[in-house]
């Protein structure tokens, strides 16, 4: 037969044994006795559950209380490394290495393109100085940039007021016949640099106030301190701290004294944490001389403090973003542990200064503050520094003599940096300037 197939060209079919047969389809199968996986392929029928009992609910009760133990215990263990980590402290003070705009490469290009603004280098620090000009030039202020928009969304409080009127109208400047200039020093508070927008017309509104020595032939210095902006930074894991930024603005100071024509009409301006480096500065220069057999020679007319507050261990205690911190830690820790080194405590070098250097009791100062500042409070702010300085001359010549020394405090329905867009802002340092 195989022979035969062959002959025809046919393969033979493979023989196939019965155990290898296919086996005929089930007919009429039971599908209640088949297993519940051919039924429902995918769908494995659930275990019973089980009711809790008592034993349950202890067990989980136990978990859920040692979870909070443990956190009550380890969160302040964390706050404690945090907040006493040199590397925070630096960071979260100056915010320099975290926000820092405009861009630094931007700041040479930006003074050369405005008008009445000379790009500065002293010694490394970068700054502008601001010359009295008319807002009808086309390069007054820079554009504004999509973050001051976003500002504006975000805090429309601070936008409802417009511009004091002299930094929008600011008429050509009058030399007075004692051709005297004034120099202004700003300092600025902490993140960001020169640039913002609201700082260079922060500054051009100083340039444009009328004070009593000069008239308004006045400069405004505006400097970025080291690792701020595009001035020099040591090195790039390099930590700012108090003692640079006393030496930097020692080193403005002592520029701007160079110049000879602005003789003792000079005034320190700082903004937020630019108070305290104000402060500081008013210590460090010739005013804080207290050698009696040396000539009392100091340049600076007069300390404006925008927005400052009593010390920095104070500020950061009474930020809102503190709000939890406050109730973590025990009352005194702050002063005690974490802040106890001599960080930028203003109400102190300034209760020094008055009191205790000759001749400066009667110094003027001028504190300015936003009724809704959420930053630095008014009352922990402002505040309680004009208290504890006007109590420091109190006791040295009475209630009577407070007013009589220039000490002032301004309050304004504006937030922490705005003040110096409110209507009465120029108004009522012109109106100070006058009674020194």
């Amino acid at each position: 037969m195989a022979s035969t197939l062959r002959k025809r060209g046919k393969k033979p079919s493979p023989q196939v044994s019965k155990s290898q047969e296919p086996e005929p389809a089930a007919k009429n199968i039971d599908r209640k006795t088949l297993p519940n996986s051919t039924q429902k392929a995918g769908k494995p029928k659930s275990p019973p559950t089980r009711e809790w009992e008592d034993e349950d609910y202890a067990k989980a009760v136990v978990a859920i209380g040692t979870c909070i133990l443990a956190s009550l215990l380890l969160i302040p263990v964390f706050c404690h490394l945090l907040l006493s980590s040199s590397y925070f402290q630096s960071n979260i003070i100056f915010l320099n290495n975290i926000i820092n705009y405009p861009s630094s490469g931007t700041l040479q290009a930006l003074g050369s393109q405005l008008d009445g603004v000379t790009n500065l280098n002293v010694g490394g620090l970068q700054g502008y100085r601001f010359t009295p000009t008319s807002s009808d030039s086309p390069n007054f202020l820079p554009p504004k940039t999509t973050i001051s928009r976003i500002l504006e969304i975000f805090f429309p409080a601070e936008f409802e007021i417009p511009p004091v009127s002299v930094s929008v109208s600011v008429p050509p400047p009058a030399t007075p016949s004692n051709n005297k200039k004034c120099a202004i020093i700003l300092l600025h508070g902490n993140a960001s640099n020169r640039g913002l927008y609201w700082r260079i017309k922060h500054a051009r509104q100083l340039s444009s106030l009328t004070l009593t020595p000069c008239g308004n032939n006045i400069d405004v210095f505006s400097f970025d301190t080291r690792c701020f902006g595009d001035s020099f930074c040591p090195t790039n894991n390099y930590l700012l701290n108090e003692e640079d930024t006393k030496k930097d603005a020692l080193t403005i100071l002592n520029h701007v004294l160079e110049q000879d024509e602005y003789s003792s009409n000079i005034y320190l301006y700082g903004h937020s944490l630019g108070t305290s480096i104000a402060a500081n500065l008013l210590m460090d220069s010739t005013c804080g001389n207290n050698d009696h057999r040396l000539k009392d020679n100091c340049p600076i007319r007069g300390l404006i403090l925008d927005s400052p507050f009593t010390s920095m261990a104070a500020a950061v205690k009474n930020h809102p973003l503190s709000f939890f911190l406050r109730h973590l830690v025990p009352k005194g820790y702050w002063e005690e542990k974490v802040w106890a080194g001599a960080t930028f405590k203003t109400q102190s070098v300034l209760s020094t200064f008055l009191t205790t250097i000759r001749n400066r009791l009667r110094f003027p100062i001028l504190i300015l503050h936003g009724k809704y500042d959420k930053e630095i409070p008014l009352k922990t702010g402002g505040v309680q520094l004009f208290a504890a300085l006007s109590d420091g001359v109190r006791r040295k010549i009475g209630w009577s003599g407070v007013a009589s020394v220039g000490l002032a405090l301004e309050v304004f329905e504006k937030g922490h940096e705005f003040v110096h867009r409110d209507e009465r802002w120029g108004e009522v340092i012109e109106s100070w300037d006058k009674l020194l």
